[in-house]
């Protein structure tokens, strides 16, 4: 579920600008792409990092959980577990190679925002290997900014 949340979303390319849902979300993706993790953590709500926090709870109590992230080449040792953020977490998952080879090799289409007040959804259409998923991505208006806000993933 927590590499849901975070994974598998893709896509490279286009451009981003601050101030509407849909450049929150392409800027999600651009970080993606270009292995900036911190960046991409910029992009989620409160929210969901504290789901993220849960997830990292749950990583803790599950070391074993940890040698899997590794696997796909995600570097969390077990040493850092008691002490790595819930930010960082995510950071190091985002910033993979595993995720931006996902990323590289899928074509995303971002839909128009539908706005009601602070809150937002997105539609993101993703083909990867033949295959088209479109999901709907939930936003919310934290400090001025448009944030993702919830979990979302695409399964091909």
């Amino acid at each position: 579920m927590l590499l849901a949340v975070l994974v598998m979303s893709a896509g490279c390319g286009g451009g981003s600008q601050p101030g509407r849902p849909e450049d929150a979300v392409s800027g999600l993706f651009e970080a993606f792409c270009n292995g900036d993790g911190q960046r991409a953590v910029s992009y989620l709500s409160q929210n969901v990092i504290e789901e993220i926090a849960e997830g990292l709870d749950e990583l803790r109590a599950n070391p074993a959980m940890a040698a899997q992230l590794r696997s796909y080449g995600i570097e969390i040792e077990d040493n850092e577990l008691a002490t790595i953020s819930p930010g960082e977490f995510a950071a190091r998952i985002m910033s993979s190679d595993a995720v931006a080879g996902v990323m590289s090799a899928a074509e995303v289409t971002i839909g128009e925002a539908l706005v009601d007040g602070d809150q937002a959804t997105v539609d993101v259409t993703v083909r990867f290997g033949g295959d088209e998923s479109v999901q709907e991505v939930p936003l919310v208006l934290e400090g001025g900014s448009w944030k993702i806000d919830g979990e979302f993933g695409f399964s091909f």
